[in-house]
């Protein structure tokens, strides 16, 4: 099933996004170029490719999701993770 979410610095929980992004929205969501990420099989992560760069603040909620595959590492700033799809439109 093709699914994606928003994972907002400092939300709770994951904000659902009932498509897949396109390039130039996931570039607005997360404030810059963007760097994709696999999260697994099926699973796809989307950051800011600059985020530790510009000194984006810890995203808790994308670094948890992250950790569940790749042990070391920090997700910043805002993020999205896309299930299903390959990336970006």
């Amino acid at each position: 099933m093709n699914n994606a979410y928003i994972l907002r610095v400092g939300a709770l929980n994951p904000e659902p996004l009932d498509h897949q992004p396109t390039l130039a929205e996931a570039q607005q969501i997360v404030g810059g170029f963007v760097e994709q990420t696999k999260l697994g099989h099926s699973r796809t992560i989307i950051v800011n490719e600059e985020g530790l760069l510009q000194h984006l603040p810890v995203n808790e909620l994308a670094t948890y999701e992250y950790r569940r595959v790749n042990p070391v590492g920090l997700i910043v700033g805002n993020a999205i993770v896309i299930e299903g799809w390959i990336g970006v439109k």
